[in-house]
């Protein structure tokens, strides 16, 4: 398990926006309050704003602590509340107005907990050595609990591992219709401009979906659950069945991602150019789709019954953006169609370079070793900042 006391501000409101923002998107709720009397948000922030105008001069008021059990480590929410008391307890946060946030937007259960360092007499909580005092107090629950510590992923909570999609959907975990309309909503943080990105966006989380109409004429998604080979392990489910509003979120959202076009020059460029890298250094499809995705770029290939490329779809996670192959400028592709055939026969120039060895360990002194390197390889880590191992 893995617990972090988070950097501290002078105001309570990123904190607060933060989680909030998280429930009002269907990936986290509360699980518990203390000193606040509801699990109301609005009573939430009324309560934590109350204490902040006590003392306007303090910087570090806001407390805001992550809680990621470890694979194995059996958490319910009733046990992640009772942990996050004794620990606030042994900080010296008993009797302050306290939160617990549940997460389940990086693909694994977390809790968030958030408190503030304002007395209700206005005085500041001490709060020098606290994440050594925390480790120490956690030592003391583990056995109470039966966790261990710091075994847990080191990855900044609420947020998407560089390179990775937020989730995917899984079959064992049950409550299908809670994965997909969890996993539905994520995808509209996406920017695309087209329903087909939009059902690749679907695929890469794990949800196959197919555009149909309703009894009464209305455009709904039928979605149904793959598993990691892509087969179909579910029933079929149609949008309006998990939420009435859920396709109209989706049309609202492509209507104004196909308005919104700043900034996009500068991330068509950063992805074209690592394409451009990933087509002269890749050996086959499979090993560019391997390298992008390495880089946070997954792509999709589409595909006729015979096998010839018709389409293909470019998912940047780092800008959470989706691009037709069309919309991106590639040196020596003229057409994505014949992407597998453009990365078998890249004809990139090399150049040799000679680099002088240190005489220890590679023979005789001043001995040189010649190295292949494309020239565009260079560029590219020039243009990121980026060394050659």
């Amino acid at each position: 398990m893995v617990v972090k006391i988070h950097k501290s501000s002078c105001s309570m409101k990123g904190v607060l926006d933060y989680n909030i923002r998280k429930t009002e998107g269907r990936v986290a709720h509360v699980i518990g309050t203390a000193n606040i009397g509801s699990d109301d948000e609005e009573a939430i922030r009324e309560v934590f704003s109350r204490y902040e105008r006590l003392n306007i001069r303090s910087r570090n008021v806001s407390f805001h602590m992550s809680i990621n059990p470890s694979e194995g480590e059996a958490m319910d929410d009733g046990t992640a509340f009772s942990l996050v008391t004794d620990i606030m307890a042994g900080l010296g946060y008993s009797g302050q107005p306290l939160a617990v946030f549940r997460h389940e937007d990086t693909g694994r259960v977390h809790y968030h907990c958030i408190s503030i360092r304002t007395r209700p007499d206005g005085r500041k909580i001490r709060d020098t050595y606290e994440r050594r005092k925390c480790q120490e107090i956690l030592a003391g629950l583990s056995i109470k609990y039966g966790f261990t510590v710091g075994k847990g992923q080191g990855m900044k909570q609420g947020h998407t591992a560089p390179g990775k999609p937020a989730a995917r959907f899984n079959r064992a975990l049950g409550d299908v219709t809670r994965q997909m309309t969890d996993i539905f909503t994520e995808c509209l943080e996406y920017r695309f401009t087209t329903e087909a990105q939009f059902i690749v966006l679907l695929n890469m989380h794990g949800i196959s979906a197919v555009s149909r109409k309703s009894s009464d004429g209305r455009p709904v998604f039928v979605l149904q659950g793959l598993d990691r080979k892509g087969t179909p392990c579910t029933g079929t489910i149609r949008t309006d069945a998990l939420d009435s509003g859920l396709y109209d979120k989706f049309a609202i959202r492509m209507a104004r991602c196909r308005m919104r076009t700043e900034n996009l020059r500068a991330v068509k460029g950063r992805v074209s150019g690592i394409i451009t890298w990933g087509a002269g250094k890749a050996r086959d499809l499979t090993h560019l789709e391997r390298m992008l995705a390495r880089q946070g770029i997954i792509l999709h290939v589409s595909r006729t019954s015979a096998g010839e490329i018709f389409g293909t779809t470019f998912i940047d996670l780092l800008s959470r953006s989706v691009f037709k192959g069309s919309e991106l400028s590639i040196p020596g592709i003229s057409s994505f169609r014949n992407l597998d055939k453009a990365v078998a026969q890249s004809n990139i120039k090399r150049v040799h370079i000679k680099r002088k060895r240190p005489s220890a360990g590679y023979g005789q002194a001043g001995q040189s070793k010649e190295k292949d390197i494309d020239t565009e390889e260079i560029e590219w880590m020039l243009r990121h900042g980026m060394t050659r191992n």
